[in-house]
């Protein structure tokens, strides 16, 4: 675990867009990328789950210290989408949003 840490936070800065981000796996590899610098699009059913997940990451990574990471970087930056896999229109309207950014 502790090798799969040191190389989140020295890879390049990414832009992740994780799906079922708001609990799970999902939400835990969002903290984990937040805290370790990335740029973190977490995509869920609704905006407002989306939105407290984000929070979620943003508060783990604020509290995250170097025993998590040996070369933390800081700058992660969690944002909520909604992205309702099982509707075609919400899947376009949130790659139309995503291609804005």
């Amino acid at each position: 675990q502790k090798i799969l840490l040191d190389n989140l936070a020295s890879a390049p800065v990414r832009n992740v867009i994780i799906t079922g981000a708001n609990s799970g796996v999902g939400l835990a590899g969002a903290k984990l990328l937040v805290a370790a610098g990335h740029h973190v699009t977490l995509a869920c059913r609704t905006k407002a789950k989306s939105d407290v997940a984000a929070q979620a990451c943003l508060s783990y990574a604020a509290a995250a210290d170097s025993s998590l990471f040996s070369d933390r970087r800081p700058g992660g930056t969690a944002v909520g989408a909604e992205c309702d896999l099982s509707s075609f229109a919400s899947i376009r309207g949130f790659v139309e949003s995503v291609k804005k950014e």
